[in-house]
C-alpha cells in the first residue's frame, strides 16, 4: 500500500477509533495488510481474508475465502470494523462483495473502503490540447493488476459503496485519486 494511503487509514482510526473485531477483505499478506499498521498493533480479533491466504501476519488470522460469499465463513454482525482497500475494483462481482461486508458488520460498526476513483482535474485538460471531450477529462488510477474492472466516481461511493449505511468522510487520496470512506452501520 501507498504509504500516503496506509497514513490515511492510520488517521482514520485515530479519528473513528474502530473496535474488534476486525475483518480486513483482501489483505496484502505480510507487513501490507491495513490491520498489520502501527494503529492495531497488539489489538485482538483481527482477521483477514483473501483469496490466497497462504501468508500470515503476527497477530492477523489470515483465511482464505471469496468476499463474494461469506455466509459458511463469518455469522451476520460478527465484526465491528470491516476494511477494503484496493479489492473492488478487481472484483468482477464487487456489489456481492459490498453486501458480504455489510452482512457481517455489527449493528454501529464502521466500514473502512478505499479503491481507484476519476476526478475532474485542469491539469488534464490543459494537457489534451485540441480533443473536443478535454472538458470532460480526468484523472484515474491506472490498471495496476490483473484483472483490474473498475474506477469509481464520489457519486457510486454515496450511492453504492456506502448504500444503506451513514456516510461519515469520503475523501479523495492522492494525486491519482483513490477514494476513501467511512460509514456507519445503523444499529
Amino acid at each position: 500500500m501507498h504509504p500516503q494511503l496506509f497514513a490515511h487509514y492510520q488517521k482514520l482510526a485515530d479519528t473513528y477509533g474502530p473496535e474488534p473485531a476486525y475483518l480486513e477483505i483482501g489483505a496484502a499478506p505480510g507487513g501490507r495488510a491495513i490491520l498489520a499498521g502501527p494503529w492495531f498493533a497488539d489489538r485482538p480479533e483481527r482477521v483477514a481474508i483473501n483469496l490466497n491466504a497462504h501468508e500470515q501476519a503476527e497477530g492477523i488470522a489470515f483465511r482464505r475465502a471469496n468476499a463474494n460469499d461469506l455466509s459458511g465463513v463469518f455469522a451476520d454482525g460478527a465484526f465491528r470494523s470491516v476494511f477494503s482497500n484496493a479489492v473492488l475494483e478487481h472484483d468482477k462481482a464487487f456489489w456481492r462483495s459490498l453486501a458480504e461486508m455489510k452482512r457481517v458488520l455489527a449493528p454501529g460498526g464502521l466500514m473502512f473502503v478505499g479503491a481507484p476513483g476519476f476526478i475532474p482535474s485542469r491539469q488534464t485538460r490543459a494537457r489534451i490540447d485540441g480533443f473536443e471531450g478535454a472538458a470532460k477529462a480526468t484523472i484515474t488510477f491506472d490498471v495496476h493488476a490483473k484483472p483490474d474492472y473498475w474506477r469509481f466516481s464520489r457519486q457510486a461511493f454515496k450511492e453504492v459503496v456506502f448504500d444503506g449505511l451513514e456516510l461519515l468522510e469520503l475523501k479523495v487520496v492522492g494525486r491519482i485519486p483513490r477514494l476513501v470512506g467511512v460509514g456507519r452501520k445503523p444499529g
